[in-house]
């Protein structure tokens, strides 16, 4: 009787290890990012007509920002990337379709082109991303957008003109999604900038 007892328990807790090393050996389930996107341009632009053509050359970003990871800071000098919570393209190809779109509201070019276009132009406006990232070392936390802006005669490559662009936007919430809203005013605010330059110095 007492073996039938230890065999049967022996049993049971072999198959409840057997049953155990499954579950361990199981896929754990990884959950894909919460993806964010930009999409504010300013409400109002200059309204002029103009017969130049404007190329809006492809931005480029510093290394550190050039990824589809969302950047933040809670130590000064200490950037780190949101885990579960990222961009849906890098900042230079949000930014350049908005760039764009910016531009045609204004009306003040007769067309605003952009790579691979290949036929005539009369301007060409490079920009640089040198930081986009949420700082939470300062109160209230800031959504911190730097962009270099050169405008260049497209015939010659002379260079017309030539400025950097700050733009720190207050972040509501600690959050994720608090900082993502911050972007989009903050982006909205640089494009209104960005239009401002380029058609005081295209005239």
């Amino acid at each position: 009787m007492n073996k039938r007892f230890f065999s049967k328990r022996f049993l049971a807790i072999l198959c409840g290890l057997i049953l155990s090393g499954c579950s361990l050996l199981s896929p754990i389930e990884v959950k894909p990012p919460h993806k964010y996107m930009l999409s504010e341009i300013p409400v109002s632009v200059p309204q002029q007509s103009h017969s130049t053509t404007l190329f809006v050359s492809e931005p480029e970003t510093r290394p550190i920002y050039n990824t589809t990871q969302m950047a933040y800071m809670t130590q000064p000098r200490q950037i780190s990337f949101y885990r579960d919570n990222e961009w849906s393209e890098t900042p230079s190809q949000l930014l350049r379709p908005l760039m764009v779109k910016t531009f045609q509201k204004s009306c003040f070019f007769h067309a605003v082109v952009t790579p691979p276009y290949t036929g005539p132009y009369d301007y060409v406006l490079s920009t640089n991303i040198l930081e986009f990232l949420q700082d939470f070392t300062t109160c209230p936390a800031m959504l911190r957008l730097t962009l270099q802006a050169q405008l260049m005669k497209g015939t010659t490559n002379q260079v017309v003109a030539t400025q950097e662009f700050s733009i720190h936007e207050p972040i509501l919430q600690r959050s994720p999604n608090a900082g993502v809203i911050a972007a989009n005013q903050a982006t909205a605010a640089i494009l209104r900038e960005l239009v401002d330059f380029t058609l005081q110095n295209t005239q």
